[in-house]
């Protein structure tokens, strides 16, 4: 009796995981990046929702399923809340500037300039394109402006860019370069429909790919050389 209870309970949970395998999901994200970033992630299908956002000053998260909202938190801002009242003025002053730091650190785009090669570029278009095959978007549109230390290399992504642009005309993506000065800012827009099914099969061929492994590998050597 408790065995075939047990199985009884673990074909239904079987059988809820295909089914949000297999149902498809509705999706909208739109995100902008310059000095910080924004972002609105919303993912609906038939019995539930999920909004995530991002702005200046505000971040939403909540979870509504068959209609009831529920709203989510982090556990680490409860006790940031909490512990509020116990801290001395010059802890929290402090902590702005530990903060700061660490906001100004993550601001630092760097990376090993060598990955940037022709193979590398198209092996993660082609990633893109597959995956946005998958996704079927009724709207896509991206646009970035970057400026690299190093104007050789700007050039560089810039005669790839338009390479890429003469192979796909329709490509509703952006570039343009700033000479002056280094620059990292984007904004763009996507949403339609996707399975994901077919996306985590589709990611899982990406991440395990020799190419992409090596360029993993090259990541890590340069932060580790960085460091030492």
């Amino acid at each position: 009796m408790i065995l075939s209870t047990l199985l009884y309970i673990l074909l239904f949970i079987v059988f809820i995981a295909l089914f949000l395998i297999i149902i498809p999901y509705n999706y909208i994200l739109q995100f902008s990046y310059k000095d910080n970033l924004r972002y609105q992630i919303v993912v609906k299908t038939i019995i539930f929702s999920l909004v995530l956002e991002k702005k200046e000053g505000h971040e939403e998260k909540h979870f509504k399923i068959f209609g009831i909202k529920k709203e989510l938190k982090d556990e680490s801002e409860k006790i940031e809340k909490d512990n509020k009242k116990s801290k001395t003025k010059e802890d929290i002053k402090n902590k702005v500037k530990e903060k700061v730091k660490k906001e100004a650190k993550k601001r630092k785009f760097d990376f090993p300039q060598n990955i940037i090669s022709s193979e590398n570029i198209f092996h993660v278009f082609r990633f893109i394109r597959d995956i946005l095959k998958m996704l079927i978007p009724k709207q896509f549109k991206l646009y970035f402006l970057l400026g690299l230390d190093d104007p050789y290399q700007s050039g560089l992504i810039l005669a790839y860019f338009h390479t890429l642009k003469g192979i796909y005309p329709k490509l509703p993506v952006n570039i343009d370069i700033d000479w002056q000065k280094e620059v990292y800012e984007a904004e763009g827009k996507i949403s339609g429909y996707i399975s994901p099914g077919q996306l985590l099969f589709r990611l899982l061929i990406f991440i395990f790919s020799t190419k992409t492994l090596k360029i993993g590998w090259e990541i890590i050597k340069y932060k580790r050389n960085k460091n030492n």
